[in-house]
């Protein structure tokens, strides 16, 4: 939902955090992560990138620590971050596709519309006769 609101570029400027990490007890966050696919995938799309808080404490490390995991990421991006261009680009991508895929529910919804034509109008001239349109007929 992420890359399809602000493209697949803003993965290069995000980073998953998973707050109360305290309700893992003695779960290491890797085990967590190791039981959902999604989650992995989410995390994969991030670069690998995540930080976990412990709501119980107001240690200061953590929040150190996630600091400079963000300044790391912005050294792998080239000092750059996440902009309006981009969101944007992604904004005008996202409608092209949109278009794209309502024209192609148009044209498989016509193109069954004329089989079921061709289907009704077949099984109407089944008995040889000649059958005037428009007209229905009542067996």
């Amino acid at each position: 939902m992420i890359q399809s609101t602000f493209g697949v570029e803003a993965s290069r400027f995000s980073m998953v955090l998973f707050t109360h990490g305290d309700k893992l007890k003695k779960q290491t966050i890797e085990t967590f992560i190791s039981k959902s696919q999604e989650l992995q995938e989410l995390i994969y799309a991030c670069y690998g990138r995540y930080h976990v808080f412990n709501n119980q404490t107001n240690d200061q490390e953590q929040t150190r620590q996630l600091v400079e995991k963000i300044i790391t990421m912005l050294v792998d991006n080239g000092g750059g971050y996440y902009t309006m261009k981009m969101f944007k680009k992604a904004q005008k991508a996202s409608k092209k596709e949109r278009k794209r895929h309502s024209k192609e529910l148009r044209v498989a919804e016509q193109d069954r519309r004329s089989t079921l034509r061709a289907d009704v109008e077949g099984e109407m001239n089944l008995g040889g006769k000649s059958v005037k349109r428009g007209k229905c007929l009542l067996q």
